[in-house]
């Protein structure tokens, strides 16, 4: 049971996230698992390593686990803005990078949007290797 508040802690810490810009190593989920690993990390070190046997468990359990929880947001946090500020602007803490656009243009048939080096339409199946009538100006579009 001690486990179980030790995470509530940890999760409730974690909400204090909204009052500081976003420069935590892995974003909002980065800060979560920070906070979280911080508060079971202190709940379980505290004040003697182990799992309390008292149960239900008592204030002291809640109040052993908010030093960790605190720690590891400015752990993360001061790890996420010193990344951002070594990297050049934009690459810093997304976990998932964006594709480069590319030039797109529709189908003759059906409108599709489909890129230039595409040899067939996946909506109705045309040929397009053989582009012969003057296509509108390319655009681009994500990818």
């Amino acid at each position: 049971m001690s486990v179980f508040v030790w995470s509530m802690v940890g999760i409730a810490i974690w909400h204090f996230a909204v009052f500081v810009p976003d420069r935590f190593w892995g974003g909002i989920i980065g800060a979560f698992l920070a906070a979280w690993a911080g508060a079971l990390l202190t709940g379980y070190l505290l004040p003697e390593p182990g799992v309390p046997k008292r149960n239900p468990p008592g204030v002291g359990e809640a109040l052993w686990a908010m030093p960790g929880g605190f720690a590891g947001l400015a752990a993360s946090y001061a790890y996420g803005a010193w990344r951002s500020e070594s990297q050049p602007r934009g690459a810093g803490m997304r976990l998932f990078k964006r594709r480069k656009s590319v030039t797109v243009l529709p189908c003759p048939e059906c409108s599709q949007l489909m890129p230039v080096d595409a040899t067939e339409c996946d909506m109705c199946g045309a040929d397009l290797r053989e582009r012969d009538r003057p296509a509108p100006e390319p655009s681009e579009a994500p990818r």
